[in-house]
């Protein structure tokens, strides 16, 4: 899809956040430039699994999968040289999307205010764990931690047992989406006012809008839901199999027939039929 054709990204960081986002801006056709410390490279090349089981920087798939669709360049930004390279690429570039701490930013020369003095276009995007203000702007966190203080590990799990943290670092993927949603929204804005802007993405907090059941209940009934009370084996909970554990899940739209055939309880489709599911 060509929707962004014509739209030039800076990519700098690495890991998670920022890659994600910036591949889903060249999904939909932007060109997206990627740019790696020179000798280390993006963190994530040393991220398993890879490909045949080789641990090779050019064979992780974590890495293959967030960086399709981009070119790349080798650039040590934290030099003069580095620096001079970098303004010149931001002189021409729509787009600049980094994960780097604020405090790390400011001192690359990545802020709003230094990018806008050489492009009064540029769309400046940052990823952070807590956003580019407040007490916690400077504090580096894991994906659990962000978790955490999102409020979504108070009520994930049983309430018998530790709290579950999601798989596969979804914070910083929730983190990616919303980045080039936003973005897309200040290219727009853009086109009616001809200047770029700051988006600004904490991770923490697009995950804090995804309590989508703790806040109704708190807002309506001034509940605090924990985690669920342990019970029976229910349909949609951790099942063991022969070869480890499945969660089923069924969608309003999935005909409960195809989910009894795959299980091989034809007899579960007839009885749920009747009562409407």
């Amino acid at each position: 899809m060509d929707l962004l054709k014509g739209v030039r990204v800076l990519e700098l960081g690495g890991h998670t956040s920022a890659p994600f986002c910036s591949r889903l801006l060249a999904d939909y056709g932007a060109e997206v430039i990627k740019i790696e410390s020179p000798g280390t490279g993006d963190p994530c090349r040393r991220k398993g699994p890879f490909a045949g089981d080789d641990p090779h920087h050019e064979k992780s798939l974590p890495f293959l999968y967030l960086n399709t669709n981009k070119r790349g360049i080798t650039l040590d930004v934290s030099c003069a040289t580095g620096q001079g390279v970098l303004q010149q690429l931001a002189a021409d570039a729509d787009i600049l999307v980094q994960n780097f701490s604020p405090r790390d930013s400011e001192s690359l020369g990545l802020d709003y205010s230094n990018l806008s003095a050489v492009n009064s276009e540029i769309v400046a995007v940052s990823i952070t764990p807590f956003g580019l203000s407040g007490p916690l702007r400077d504090r580096p966190a894991t994906d659990i931690e962000v978790f955490a203080y999102s409020g979504h590990l108070y009520h994930s799990g049983d309430s018998d047992r530790e709290p579950l943290r999601n798989v596969l670092d979804q914070s910083w993927y929730v983190a990616g989406v919303n980045a080039a949603t936003a973005t897309m929204t200040a290219l727009f804005q853009r086109l009616f006012t001809g200047a770029g802007q700051q988006v600004e993405v904490a991770a923490a907090e697009c995950l804090a809008a995804h309590m989508v059941q703790a806040v109704p209940y708190y807002d309506y009934m001034g509940a605090i839901k924990g985690r669920r009370p342990v019970r029976g084996s229910g349909f949609e909970e951790l099942m063991p199999a022969r070869d480890g554990y499945v969660v089923p899940s069924v969608q309003g739209s999935q005909p409960w027939a195809v989910v009894a055939d795959l299980i091989g309880l034809q007899e579960l489709s007839n009885c749920l039929e009747c009562q409407g599911f």
